[in-house]
């Protein structure tokens, strides 16, 4: 499911080429990971930031599950570049991967 939140403007080119990565980049990892899970994805359009959450619903990962490949690290990388940040790890119903970029 996509679901955008907050009025939609349009955005740095490197912003918005960092988004789009992570996005790709958390859906290969699910691929990889979950193969047949559902996958959720939250654009929200806050305040001086955007906020990127891909969270799918396959269930509870083991805990070796959270240690950072090298996509996670490049993303982590390309987000810090933008003075951004990334969490990811374990959600609710499986794992999330959830971004904070100023813009």
């Amino acid at each position: 499911d996509l679901e955008v939140a907050g009025e939609p403007r349009e955005l740095d080119p490197a912003v918005g080429t960092a988004l789009v990565r992570a996005v790709q980049e958390a859906l290969a990892n699910t691929r990889k990971h979950a193969a047949h899970a559902a996958v959720d994805v939250k654009l929200d359009y806050a305040a001086g930031s955007v906020r990127l959450t891909v969270a799918d619903r396959q269930g509870r990962r083991p805990p070796d599950a959270a240690a950072a490949g090298y996509g996670l690290r490049g993303m982590g990388e390309r987000v810090a570049l933008l003075d951004g940040h990334v969490e990811s790890g374990p959600g609710e119903d499986g794992w999330r991967i959830h971004l904070t970029v100023p813009a």
